[in-house]
């Protein structure tokens, strides 16, 4: 028994050094895939905006995500849908997802940025409803999927849980193209004009979870640890009985 033990330990050190040092180079990888992926979305943001226009290729557009661009055009309040419940400053509110017609019949979905959910009803919040033609600023972007937790869309209750471009896009007979508005005031005054009922718009920065160097840290110093445990194994003198313990079954064979 303690010879099978000894051997366990052995097998237990050997694969676990293996395995870190896989998992340790995987985030390597990865961590240079995602620096080179938020470089190319830093410079696409230093780029001059694009102004989209009912004769823009629209199906290429999903590939420019962080592409800022200008619309113009008058916002299809009517058609409005929120999507949450979301938090903002640690209060529960919505994301206002309305479309904007940029020409006749030619509209691009647009997150206006967050509100309270107590300015759900848009007869609380007529400020923030604007009924003339206005130019935005905003970012192509992705939105996040949904998971398994999450519950599915309901729009005949105008229930919205995540954001299904495709699903959203349909129902507004707008292009399939998803842009986030940025912030127009100052970001210091946003919560106050939220409670007036301007939506919050988000800030021109890159919003993606970078932490392949700390795995990768993880990793290599389990990797480290491990094989110097192992190195101390090996050099160990064997205890008596369990050198007697190899020394009948090389005997026996």
């Amino acid at each position: 028994m303690i010879y099978k033990a000894y051997l366990s330990s052995i097998g237990l050190l050997t694969v676990i050094p293996i395995t870190a040092f896989g998992l340790g180079t995987w985030q390597y990888y990865r961590l240079q895939w995602k620096s080179r992926l938020i470089q190319e979305f830093e410079k696409r943001m230093s780029n001059q905006p694009l102004i989209l226009t009912k004769d823009a290729n629209f199906s290429d557009l999903l590939s420019f995500e962080y592409q800022k661009v200008l619309l113009t055009g008058k916002f299809k309040h009517d058609q409005e849908m929120l999507v949450g419940p979301r938090l903002f400053d640690g209060k529960n509110g919505y994301h206002v997802i309305t479309p904007i017609e940029i020409a006749d019949g030619c509209k691009c979905l647009i997150n206006r940025g967050w509100i309270p959910s107590y300015m759900a009803d848009q007869s609380k919040r007529t400020e923030g409803l604007p009924t003339e033609e206005v130019t935005i600023q905003g970012l192509i972007r992705l939105p996040p999927k949904s998971n398994l937790f999450t519950p599915k869309n309901e729009p005949e209750s105008k229930k919205y849980y995540f954001i299904d471009i495709e699903q959203m896009s349909k129902l507004a007979q707008s292009k399939n193209i998803y842009v986030v508005q940025l912030i127009e005031d100052d970001f210091i005054m946003a919560p106050f004009l939220a409670t007036k009922g301007k939506p919050i718009g988000t800030q021109a920065e890159i919003q993606i979870r970078n932490k392949h160097l700390e795995y990768m840290f993880t990793w290599y110093s389990l990797f480290i640890a491990t094989s110097f445990m192992l190195y101390r194994l090996f050099k160990q003198p064997i205890s008596p009985s369990i050198a007697r313990r190899v020394d009948q079954i090389k005997r026996f064979s």
